[in-house]
């Protein structure tokens, strides 16, 4: 029986599955039956090296949210395990590192996904207040505030903490871990991006990862950068107003690559790129309020060496 559901979740996710296969598959995948053995075989799928594509991941998902989950409210119920393992199988979503610990199946979570373009603001039950940036995923136990605050993001959020010390506020993402007991600060965690970025904006925070020997406490308008291909990090005075543009439907670049922004403006836009450039200059750039694509395109090329775009309806070719 092992074998036969190693073979089958391996023929499904390197197919082309039509919806109603997906469908019945999706119901196959999260039903009781040999449950254990499911589970175990897509923990190993995870685990096989090179398997997962962080720069299509989110794409995946976005697409996979559009065309097969069905239509609901932002916020709903989920059996957090079941609920990533289909999705990781399905389309290799690049979130599943949130869920390689196993947990009891029976706890309800909550999520939280913010489309493209799209920033949410959520009220958690312990009254601190999140928004997230486009493309961002929040999950966090139905409930939350009782007895832990922990709560889980891919992407970028920021959040201000009700204060409660008995309890402390713990947001984890693939690479840290954030404690706060009341204050407020701003996470970017997007897997594909080569930088995690923690900014404190008022209060005190501590950022940690054991594996790595890090523990740091922040000072207000500081920010913790970590390099994910180099492992280093640093932090630095920055500007908060930088920091939080998102949130006014800004765009800011500060020592942004081309392939930097682009990652960037696919988030924001309801766009797929294609990146050719060669150009690895940095930028700096400020966009305000929502400007439209091309706009900012045209800006871009107007400043950037060897950078030419041609948009096709909601396709984007830039060599």
């Amino acid at each position: 029986m092992k074998g036969n559901i190693n073979k089958l979740i391996d023929l499904f996710r390197k197919s082309a599955g039509s919806k109603s296969s997906i469908e019945d598959f999706h119901d196959w995948l999260i039903d009781n039956d040999q449950a254990e053995v499911k589970e175990e075989t897509l923990r190993q799928l995870w685990e096989e090296p090179n398997s997962i594509s962080k720069e299509d991941s989110l794409v995946a998902y976005n697409s996979f949210k559009e065309k097969y989950l069905p239509k609901q409210s932002n916020n709903k119920r989920l059996i957090v395990w079941r609920y990533a393992a289909a999705i990781v199988a399905l389309i290799c979503i690049s979130t599943a590192y949130i869920f390689t610990q196993k947990p009891d199946v029976d706890v309800v979570f909550v999520e939280n996904y913010s489309s493209v373009g799209k920033v949410n603001t959520i009220e958690l039950p312990d009254g601190s207040v999140v928004t997230t940036n486009s493309t961002s995923i929040l999950v966090y136990p139905e409930d939350f505030g009782k007895t832990n605050r922990t709560i889980y993001l891919t992407g970028e959020a920021n959040f201000k903490v009700k204060k409660n010390e008995k309890v402390p506020f713990i947001v984890k993402s693939k690479d840290f871990a954030v404690t706060a007991l009341g204050t407020e600060f701003n996470v970017a965690s997007y897997p594909n991006d080569n930088f995690y970025k923690t900014t404190l904006i008022q209060g005190s925070i501590k950022i940690e990862n054991p594996e790595a020997d890090v523990e740091r406490i922040l000072a207000v308008n500081e920010q913790f950068s970590y390099n994910r291909e180099t492992s280093q990090y640093s932090i630095l005075e920055t500007n908060v107003d930088d920091v939080t543009a998102w949130q006014r439907g800004e765009l800011v670049f500060r020592e942004a690559t081309i392939a930097d922004i682009v990652k960037v403006l696919e988030r924001r836009y309801e766009v797929v790129f294609h990146n050719n450039s060669k150009n690895k200059d940095v930028y700096n750039f400020r966009f305000q309020d929502d400007a439209p694509l091309e706009k900012v395109l045209e800006v871009v090329k107007n400043v950037a060496e060897n950078f030419k775009y041609k948009l096709v309806n909601d396709i984007c070719y830039i060599y």
